[in-house]
């Protein structure tokens, strides 16, 4: 519905954040591309192998923090991104205490295309969580502590450059340029 509203037709998907590879299996079906972000090399040999039938997938191995920026320099067309780019439990990539959020964004923002975005897990964001085992996702127990980061800090910033932001549900906000 917001697509619409807005006349959004992005044939490029991005996430950050690929863990199991789910996300990006899925939106291959229904975008032209896909880029995947993964900082987790063995994972990313596990997705290689995952993604090896998916012609229009293309996996980056490394810190979205710094890949993002490089990768949106080679788009010149409306983008769908998901963010979901943090440490999710053992056998996974990043700092437990440090969501790349902001950084993210400002890439965004810097490259200045229409686009609509996907945050996941925003309602952990501003709190410490001792995460439960959940095996039939794959996840499993962890403890972070994202109290540096906020959704107001988040609205604050770039409540500006956005045309709409809203609440997907109680864990996701979409936002639209």
């Amino acid at each position: 519905t917001e697509f619409n509203r807005h006349n959004l037709k992005p044939d490029i998907f991005l996430e950050s954040g690929t863990f199991e590879g789910d996300i990006s299996l899925l939106f291959s079906e229904k975008f032209n591309h896909v880029h995947s972000i993964e900082i987790h090399g063995q994972r990313c040999e596990l997705l290689r192998e995952r993604f090896k039938d998916r012609n229009n997938i293309t996996l980056h191995e490394g810190d979205a923090e710094q890949l993002l920026p490089a990768i949106l320099e080679t788009i010149d067309k409306p983008v769908a991104f998901w963010l979901d780019a943090h440490y999710s439990g053992p056998d996974t990539g990043g700092d437990p205490n440090y969501i790349p959020i902001v950084e993210e964004l400002q890439a965004i923002v810097d490259w200045g295309l229409p686009c609509v975005i996907l945050i996941d897990d925003v309602n952990k964001f501003g709190s410490t969580c001792n995460q439960p085992d959940y095996p039939q996702s794959g996840y499993r127990a962890h403890t972070f502590d994202w109290t540096h980061i906020s959704e107001r800090q988040l609205n604050d910033k770039f409540r500006d450059y956005f045309d709409s932001w809203y609440a997907g549900d109680v864990k996701r906000r979409v936002l639209i340029k």
